[in-house]
């Protein structure tokens, strides 16, 4: 009995909780403005032509984006629409929509889903993935508890073809919930959310391809706890169980939650964490983390799940000299390979330095450098078959990789109210090692610098930026550069109704002292402000890429956008009608 009634009790008080906030805010409603509307919309035009030739790249010589969005708003209840639309396609067929339409109406502390949205429970739940469903997000102020749910449709039915590139897929349904507490020292939240494939919405998909319909449940907790004053404590833990192919049948070992969750025989169960703790010192901080995900962890609420790793930070910041010299550095150490089921283990070690210094008003300068080292053990198979004791073949591929990257920046400026200039120098560098048993291989380097300067006129705002960039890298291919000089000139007209803007840049690369090829590009873009809210711009451009290597043919290309927005924002709008009272009167 005394279960059962916790079972009402865990459904019925969000409900509970809805109907009292909302009855404590509706006595407001009159102090809101009546009626406003917002909103945008953007035209875009792309013509591509390709000189000297038919072929044009897989580019429509013809394409077109519309986007927008709407927002009115009555008597404080908000209610966004936001939609895109293309004839452009990527070439072959796939499970997800490009051509969206969504709205998020709100009022204070409720918001409504409709449409396409995306949505995040927590990391190893709900986490980013768009549906085609609704929702509904309730989070009262000075309230302690809050929570949402959405159901939707993750992803569409798309049928196998042998003669259209396609992504073969089931129809994927997904629902989900959320609860949360809030208070001064303690942040904790749940959720659950569940996923599954429609078995009968696609037919058409060969055994041969290993697609098979899926479910998956997967719980979620996270917590941000004060333990004393300036230690923060973070907590995230995940839980989920998927079924590769919910066509298999119940198996009585593969129980869940306790026996709570019966699975089949194609079930498995995946748990993933992260936990850390911040202390906050004087003038920085610092903290430790860890965070493990068990091999094949995955949920179908996310796009994609990094899994079977353990990693292990350390970090801590500093100010100095009143602010004028920051430091931050933090190391880290990552292993995979967690079940020893992997012919290759890798660990690997990361440290990073940053120092950022205001050296004189002004004269900014940034240092920064990182080192990398990765340690992979590869077993070949035959030495696993082959092995006559767990001791034999331990060191049969033994490779370690050093990387280090470092890299500085300074920025010197100049000038008054009248004029400014501003002269910028980066230079960045990485290095890479591989090693074999004792066996080096020859280090590789890459070097990538540039100088820049800008000026500018305040009284024209006329603005002039040109920089000079080198490319480089020696590796056992040989040694490759790419050297060129970019101008760039823009300037308002007509009390800054009219902007006008001219690129234009050039570069060439070689190979071992031998050019490999020449690109340069040039682009022509004025933006028209006639009205406020109103806004025409058009861009043309010119690129021509030449390869002397005989590897592709000259390449000319033009490239014309022309597009159009418009933004308005209108509040009080019944006010605004009412007729107004003579001075007079």
């Amino acid at each position: 009995m005394i279960l059962r009634l916790l079972k009402i009790y865990i459904l019925v008080f969000p409900f509970v909780i809805q109907f009292n906030a909302y009855s404590q805010e509706i006595s407001t409603i009159g102090e809101n403005e009546p009626f406003a509307l917002s909103g945008n919309i953007n035209i875009d035009q792309m013509f591509t032509s390709t000189l000297g030739t038919a072929e044009n790249y897989g580019r429509k010589p013809y394409a077109y984006f519309l986007t927008g969005g709407l927002n009115a708003s009555f008597y404080g209840i908000s209610m966004p629409f936001n939609f895109s639309y293309s004839n452009q396609k990527l070439g072959y067929t796939h499970p997800f929509t490009f051509n969206q339409f969504g709205i998020q109406p709100s009022y204070k502390w409720l918001k409504v889903f409709v449409g396409y949205n995306s949505f995040s429970f927590s990391p190893y739940t709900m986490n980013g993935h768009q549906f085609c469903g609704g929702g509904v997000e309730v989070s009262p102020k000075d309230f302690p508890l809050s929570f949402s749910v959405i159901y939707g449709r993750l992803l569409k039915a798309v049928e196998f073809s042998d003669t259209v590139n396609t992504i073969p897929a089931y129809r994927r349904l997904g629902a989900g919930g959320k609860i949360g507490f809030t208070s001064k020292k303690v942040n904790v939240s749940t959720s659950v959310f569940y996923a599954w494939d429609e078995a009968n919405s696609n037919l058409t998909i060969p055994d041969s391809l290993e697609i098979s319909p899926k479910d998956n449940l997967s719980l979620g907790l996270q917590a941000n706890l004060k333990v004393i004053k300036g230690v923060d404590w973070d907590i995230s833990f995940g839980n989920s169980i998927v079924t590769d192919d919910i066509r298999s049948p119940f198996a009585q070992s593969r129980k869940f939650l306790l026996g709570a969750y019966s699975g089949r025989e194609s079930s498995q169960a995946f748990y993933a964490y992260k936990s850390g703790l911040n202390y906050a010192i004087n003038n920085g901080s610092v903290g430790v983390a860890v965070e493990r995900i068990q091999p094949n962890f995955q949920t179908l609420g996310a796009y994609y799940s990094t899994n079977d790793f353990e990693n292990l930070t350390l970090n801590a910041t500093n100010s100095f000299m009143g602010g004028k010299v920051n430091v931050s550095g933090n190391f880290g150490v990552q292993r995979d390979n967690l079940n020893n089921e992997k012919l290759f283990t890798s660990q690997r070690g990361v440290g990073a330095l940053n120092i950022s210094a205001t050296i004189r008003e002004k004269l900014n300068a940034n240092l920064s450098f990182s080192t990398f080292n990765s340690y992979t053990n590869v077993r070949s198979v035959f030495d696993v078959i082959n092995a006559t004791s767990p001791y034999q073949n331990l060191d049969t591929l033994n490779f370690t990789q050093v990387n280090q990257t470092g890299s500085m920046s300074l920025v010197y400026t100049t000038g008054g109210e009248s004029a400014k200039n501003s002269f910028t120098l980066n230079v960045s560098g990485n290095t890479s090692e591989t090693k074999q048993g004792v066996t080096m291989d020859k280090p590789m380097l890459f070097i990538n610098s540039g100088i820049g300067h800008s000026y500018s006129v305040t009284s024209t705002k006329l603005a002039i930026n040109s920089s000079m960039f080198y490319s480089g890298n020696t590796s056992p291919m040989g040694k490759s550069e790419t050297f060129g000089p970019m101008l760039s000139v823009s300037k308002p007209f007509l009390e800054d109704k009219i902007r006008l803007t001219i690129t234009g840049a050039i570069n060439k690369s070689w190979l071992d002292g031998k050019q490999q090829s020449f690109n340069g590009n040039t682009r022509f873009s004025g933006a028209w402000t006639p009205i406020e809210g109103h806004r025409v711009s058009l861009t043309g451009g010119f690129s021509m890429n030449r390869s002397f290597s005989g590897a592709m043919p000259p390449r000319k290309e033009l490239i014309f956008s022309l597009q159009y927005s418009y933004s308005f924002s209108k509040k009080n709008i019944f006010k605004q009608n009412e007729k107004q009272p003579k001075k007079d009167e």
